[in-house]
Parts: structure tokens; sequence; C-alpha cells
């Protein structure tokens, strides 16, 4: 038994800290007032890369992604051209066929029903409890857009206006709900 209790013991002391986190539930209109651009807008798919951050000694490894957004209709704020680059922020993964294989992320909800699209890309929460957020964002969404982080920040999180959390993006059909929430 106590052989047993030092090796859990050793195993706690040696594994480093998992980073996932338990979010919070954001109301429509706080995710509108905090919003500085909400556009209705598809991904283009080839646009798409991730950027790994660098990583300190004990520090647990993450990423952002950075991806085109072609702007189909504005519902708050500007935008100079019909295509804008955005960041998807750390724990927002977009996920193709439902499958991701990467040197520090493995996931796979390809058994869950409906089966995905061919090709199709959908942003899944993978900070918090895995559920897919979006449908395929190569089809329009409404995106809400912001440049200032509610929590944390990386060095490059601010150069372009992204998405934060999971409420940051919507289908086309909650259009009216939010639109209450805007003011111009």
């Amino acid at each position: 038994m106590k052989r047993i209790l030092s090796t859990i013991l050793v195993m706690l002391a040696v594994t480093p800290p998992g980073y996932s986190w338990m979010r919070g539930v954001i109301s429509d209109q706080t995710a509108v007032e905090r919003a500085e651009m909400i556009v209705i807008g598809r991904i283009l798919p080839a646009s798409i890369k991730r950027i790994d951050h660098p990583v300190k000694p004990g520090e647990g490894a993450s990423h952002e992604h950075h991806a085109v957004l072609e702007i189909v209709e504005i519902l708050k704020g500007n935008a100079k051209t019909t295509t804008i680059e955005i960041i998807i922020h750390y724990g927002l993964d977009p996920v193709t066929e439902r499958y991701m294989n990467t040197k520090s992320s493995y996931f796979d909800d390809r058994a869950s029903k409906p089966t995905a699209a061919k090709g199709a890309i959908e942003i899944y929460d993978t900070g918090d409890m895995d559920l897919r957020i979006s449908g395929d964002i190569r089809e329009p969404h409404i995106w809400l857009l912001s440049t200032k982080n509610p929590g944390y920040t990386t060095p490059d999180s601010t150069a372009f206006p992204g998405i934060w959390d999971p409420e940051d993006i919507q289908p086309v059909t909650k259009k009216e709900a939010l639109k209450k929430w805007i003011t111009k």
C-alpha cells in the first residue's frame, strides 16, 4: 500500500499540470456589448494557420489560429475590406471533419451524429468540454470580434480582431436576437 501511495505522490510531483478550464456562460447581451465588430461571414479554409505560442520550461503548450474571414454583412463596427484576418484564440480550435492530431493536440469526434460533411471545418471548445460550438465555418456564421481579451493575453493576441469564447460565434439564425443588443 505504501508503495502505491509513494508512486502516486511521485507521479503528482513530476507530472505537469493540465491547463484546461471551466468557462463561464456569457449572455448574448454581454457578448454583443464587448464585441468591437459583429459580422456575418465565412472562413476561407486555405487561410487557416495554427500559430504555436512560445513555451517556457514547465509550462503547457498553447496556440491560436489565424484565418481570413470573408465578410458578407456588417452588423456592428466597420471594415475597410470584405476580407479580414482574425484570430481564433487558444481553447477554440477549428477541427476538420471532427478529427485533429498535432504535436500538442489530439481530438476525435468522428463517431458523433450527424456526421460532418466532407471537408467540414467546425469550431470546438477544446479549452473546456470539447464541445462543438459551430457549424461548418466555410458557411456564414455571426462572428462577434474583439481585439480586447476579457481574460488572458498572448504577445500577438491583439494584432487582429478575434473570437475568445464560444459565444463569439453564432449561427445566422440568431441574427435578429443579437441585433436587439446592438447600439449604433
